[in-house]
């Protein structure tokens, strides 16, 4: 009740200084565990960054890979139509 502001023109200044403290320790708790949440919440994005640039090298690997292995099929498709069209037009 005292410390929501009821009746408190009737406290005494050393009361009134005992609460204060009270709210002044519960406010540097409150910040402390803050920070607390904060630093790990930083820490663990970090961590994700990290996780999340190795899946992107890989998966840029993984691309480069397969565009390497498309080339020649590429090429052999390339040659596979043209001997295509020269049966077809050339009977």
């Amino acid at each position: 009740r005292t410390i929501v502001g009821d009746s408190i023109n009737t406290m005494s200044l050393r009361d009134l200084k005992q609460v204060e403290n009270r709210l002044e320790k519960g406010i540097a708790k409150i910040r402390a565990r803050k920070n607390e949440l904060l630093y790990a919440e930083v820490e663990y994005m970090q961590k994700r960054e990290v996780e999340l640039q190795n899946d992107n090298m890989y998966l840029r690997s993984k691309v480069a890979e397969n565009e390497r292995g498309q080339q020649p099929l590429n090429m052999m498709g390339a040659a596979s139509t043209s001997e295509y069209d020269h049966m077809v037009n050339n009977p």
